[in-house]
């Protein structure tokens, strides 16, 4: 689980977000609101070089999103007696859960939702208990080019598009849609030692 250390506005209208996790360090600044972009850090804690803890970023990401226009798309029977700020925020909470879903050897926003053409499976996408009718997908597009072993397998570029649905029975109603793309940074790989 990431620990938060600190929220903190930089630019007018921006926030940085920082988290640590044993030795990797995450860092998210964004600006927006219901159209929103932001750019995220993943750094590691290489250990003491001359006296001093070495932190070294390793990968970095953009991410853009936007929540659908509500008025047009949410039914008063999905959110009943909710104001538009108020389902904005619901929204975000949720988005949230999926992206501390992520597990750490795939950190591209939230859990992957991989599709199978050949055979029509898809993985299940990501629910939480205390949204009982949201679910997040994202569906990458792979870049085949894959580093590293054991305990690290990333890859050197990837994309992809994130969601969140209403769903009831079979019908589904989208609310919000997001594009990212992750990257390597080459130079530093040599710098980590994975054990």
């Amino acid at each position: 689980m990431l620990v938060a250390e600190n929220t903190k506005k930089t630019l007018s209208g921006t926030e940085q977000f920082t988290a640590r996790k044993g030795r990797w360090i995450f860092s998210d600044e964004y600006a927006g609101n219901y159209f929103f972009h932001g750019i995220e850090s993943l750094g590691v804690n290489v250990g003491r070089i001359a006296e001093v803890y070495k932190e070294i970023p390793v990968a970095g990401m953009i991410y853009r999103g936007e929540i659908r226009k509500l008025p047009t798309i949410v039914k008063p029977d999905i959110f009943p007696k909710m104001t538009n700020k108020q389902i904005k925020k619901y929204i975000f909470r949720f988005l949230r859960k999926a992206l501390l879903a992520a597990p750490p050897e795939q950190p591209f926003r939230g859990p992957l939702t991989r599709k199978i053409e050949q055979h029509g499976v898809e993985d299940p996408p990501f629910k939480h208990r205390s949204f009982p009718h949201l679910l997040y997908r994202n569906i990458p597009e792979w870049k085949e080019y894959w580093l590293g072993e054991k305990q690290m397998k990333l890859p050197l570029s990837i994309g992809g598009t994130e969601s969140i649905t209403y769903h009831q029975g079979k019908s589904e109603t989208n609310l919000y849609i997001g594009w990212w793309h992750f990257g390597l940074l080459l130079k530093n790989l040599d710098d980590i030692i994975l054990t």
